[in-house]
C-alpha cells in the first residue's frame, strides 16, 4: 500500500497527491494526463486555466498596488501612480518572457518523448 507523500507509484516512479476527503485520504495520479483522448476543447481549456488565473492574480497585484499608492500617497499620488503603471508593462513582459520560454522547453521535451528518443 502506498502512502502519501511518497513519488512512487506501480512501476517504482511517478507523482502522487493526497486529497482529505473526511476522515480517508485519497491518493490522485497526476500522472499519465493524454491530452488527446476525450473532448479537445475541454482539455485545452483545462490546460489555460492555470495560466489565465495567474494573468488575473498578476493584474490584481498590479492594482492592488495602485489603490494602496493612491490611497497612502497624497502629496505625490500621480507620479508615484505612473511609476507602478510604468513598471507593469516591464513585469508583463518578464513574465510573459519566462512563459514562452517554459512552453518552448515542453514542446521540445514533446517532441522528443514523442520521437523517443531518451539518449538527448
Amino acid at each position: 500500500m502506498r502512502q502519501c507523500g511518497k513519488s512512487a507509484s506501480k512501476s517504482g516512479s511517478g507523482i502522487f497527491t493526497c486529497l482529505k476527503k473526511g476522515r480517508k485520504l485519497i491518493m490522485k495520479s497526476l500522472e499519465n494526463k493524454d491530452l488527446l483522448s476525450g473532448n479537445l476543447v475541454l482539455n485545452i481549456i483545462k490546460f489555460t486555466l492555470p495560466i489565465i488565473f495567474s494573468s488575473i492574480l498578476q493584474l490584481l497585484f498590479n492594482a492592488a498596488d495602485l489603490v494602496v499608492v493612491g490611497k497612502f500617497d497624497l502629496e505625490n499620488g500621480s507620479a508615484a501612480q505612473a511609476a507602478i503603471g510604468s513598471t507593469t508593462a516591464l513585469i508583463g513582459l518578464i513574465v510573459n518572457f519566462f512563459l514562452g520560454l517554459s512552453i518552448g522547453v515542453n514542446v521540445i521535451v514533446a517532441q522528443m518523448i514523442g520521437a523517443k528518443d531518451t539518449k538527448t
